[in-house]
């Protein structure tokens, strides 16, 4: 009787023990799973921050030229300053010259202010005009090909954007461009409209009445083009 007694108790023991392994156990599984949750949760705020620490930081999209925080304009009557405002919207959009900005803001097809009042908004905006060039020049050189001394007569041509000359000048030596290549761009222009000889493409490329090419970047573009 005394040994089953003893081996209930043995028994009663063991798996009481077993028990309190098993809940040790899981509460050891518990904290481990919860854990992690923390960790992840930590890392989630930090990247959560990291990003916008990085994009207050980084530096704003070129926009062209916006001084409206910068501009003291409380000497400027309202329509002074309205005519600022749309001067710098259209510095935003693409490169203007001093006085392509005053007419566009003064010409009836335009935003028909006073000369008065565009010509304080050219004097007031903050642009650099080289620059302005060099962005109009950029913007030509996307569209076609030009010649050195032709982008600085589109550049300066009253009927043009009405840049100086030696703002034009600027903008063609600062704008990067392969003048052979963009002979071969024009020279492939003029293919897609008609057929030319070699000596035509040429004497076309190179004429003052043409693109002002060399003769060498000229005779480049017809070897390239394949024109015998």
């Amino acid at each position: 009787m005394k040994r089953k007694v003893v081996i209930a108790l043995l028994t009663g023991m063991v798996i009481a023990s077993l028990a309190a392994c098993g809940t040790t156990t899981s509460s050891s599984s518990t904290s481990s799973d919860n854990a992690p949750a923390v960790s992840a949760e930590a890392e989630s705020s930090e990247a959560s921050a990291q990003p916008e620490a990085s994009a207050e930081a980084a530096p704003a999209a070129d926009e062209g030229t916006d001084t409206s925080s910068t501009v003291d304009t409380s000497d400027a009557t309202t329509s002074q300053k309205e005519a600022l405002e749309a001067a710098q919207n259209y510095l935003k959009l693409k490169g203007f010259s001093y006085q392509g900005l005053i007419d566009q803001l003064s010409s009836e097809y335009g935003n028909q202010f006073s000369e008065e009042d565009a010509t304080y908004a050219a004097d007031h905006c903050g642009a650099d005009w080289n620059e302005q060039a060099l962005r109009a020049a950029q913007s030509y050189l996307d569209l076609k090909g030009f010649s050195y001394q032709g982008l600085i007569d589109q550049l300066s041509s009253d009927a043009g954007d009405k840049f100086t000359v030696d703002q034009a000048t600027y903008a063609a030596d600062n704008c990067g461009a392969d003048w052979n290549q963009e002979a071969v761009e024009a020279g492939q222009s003029y293919l897609d409209l008609s057929s030319f000889s070699r000596q035509g493409l040429i004497d076309q490329l190179t004429s003052d009445y043409g693109d002002k090419f060399t003769v060498d970047q000229a005779t480049y573009a017809a070897d390239q083009l394949g024109l015998q």
